[in-house]
């Protein structure tokens, strides 16, 4: 299926199950499907994210992903009152990136139409530029802070592990590259190579320990966690917020987009999405399971997590350490990329309006 036509089946639930919901403020797209090309092929592994804008405060959980008329959608829910300022969705890079150009689904008081025109007119000013990068920055130390107070173990994997992931984001902002989940390491892998700095990429990896485990391992892993997610789809009850990501219809980008990545030799650049889906599993397992499943599937987990030097809490606290110290580097390596970027515009930091013209 193209994009395209991709995008028309979500337009057309968004239309049929939400346009006259009370409180419906309007829907745009987001994430990867930003990247795509209308005429190309939607991989059988992606989904397509749609926020949903709601007059009130935003769901506390999001619909998640399911199958419509053969497109894996993601809903999820933002109140209107977090994109109300445009300087605010200029300097968050997780949302800018979705008003960068026109995505807009349906928009019944035309402020979203309004915030897209603002945003991309201003989205490569280098002043937002480095506001985006200092909130990867800011997201990345507030990863780190939360590892030593985390109530489990596993919830202190998932604190290192999104540190050491946020560390790509930061460099992918720099050079307008989708901040991505799944796939940050591929991209700034890429993004690396464009800039002449290749061999900083390994860097990167070692931040999660992934930069010398092998193939076999991770394949191992991988079935691991297959038989993992599977269990826990069947048992969730507790409101995760990634409920959605433990699911029959997510296991399809969580365990086929990650075999994808491994059968092209990117093994290492699956690690990142194993450990954080495994992690959630084993939140599931805790919280809404009995002993006899943490008994069957935590020691894959320790597994996993040994082949990536993390054996204990102090081996997290010894990660956290090599993130703190390796920041420095990346910002620098940030500066670079922006300083050059051609597409940053370093010219016209003078009185710039975000509110008209």
């Amino acid at each position: 299926m193209f994009v395209s036509d991709a995008k028309r089946i979500a337009r057309d639930w968004v239309c049929e199950h939400l346009e006259a919901t009370p409180g419906f403020a309007g829907a745009f797209f987001h994430g990867s499907i930003h990247s795509m090309p209308d005429n190309a092929v939607l991989p059988s592994t992606s989904d397509i994210d749609i926020m949903i804008v709601c007059s009130q405060e935003s769901q506390t959980r999001k619909p998640g992903k399911f199958i419509y008329r053969g497109v894996m959608l993601e809903v999820s829910y933002l109140a209107m009152s977090e994109i109300a300022a445009p300087e605010t969705v200029l300097s968050t890079y997780h949302l800018a990136p979705s008003f960068r150009y026109p995505g807009i689904i349906l928009d019944p008081t035309g402020q979203l139409n309004e915030l897209q025109t603002i945003v991309g007119r201003e989205f490569a000013l280098e002043m937002w530029v480095r506001a985006r990068c200092d909130d990867a920055r800011a997201r990345l130390l507030r990863n780190l802070q939360n590892i030593e107070p985390a109530e489990t173990f596993h919830d202190a994997v998932t604190s290192w592990l999104f540190a050491g992931g946020v560390a790509t984001h930061i460099l992918l902002v720099a050079g307008f590259r989708n901040p991505t989940v799944r796939k940050r390491y591929l991209e700034v892998q890429e993004l690396l190579g464009e800039y002449g700095h290749p061999g900083f990429y390994g860097r990167l990896l070692e931040l999660i320990g992934a930069e010398s485990i092998d193939r076999r391992r991770v394949q191992r892993h991988l079935d691991n966690l297959s038989a993992a997610i599977d269990a826990a789809a069947e048992i969730i009850k507790s409101p995760f917020f990634f409920a959605a990501d433990i699911t029959p219809a997510a296991k399809t980008v969580a365990i086929a987009g990650s075999q994808e990545m491994v059968d092209s030799g990117h093994h290492r650049e699956a690690i990142f999405w194993i450990v954080a889906t495994y992690a959630r599993c084993i939140a599931v397992f805790t919280e809404d399971g009995t002993q006899e499943q943490q008994g069957r599937f935590e020691p894959g987990f320790h597994e996993l997590l040994a082949d990536l030097g993390v054996g204990s809490r102090d081996d997290l606290l010894v990660g956290r350490h090599r993130i703190e110290s390796l920041l420095p580097a990346i910002d620098e390596l940030a500066e670079e990329i922006i300083r050059v970027n051609p597409e940053v515009k370093h010219d016209e930091l003078g009185d710039v309006i975000v509110h008209g013209d």
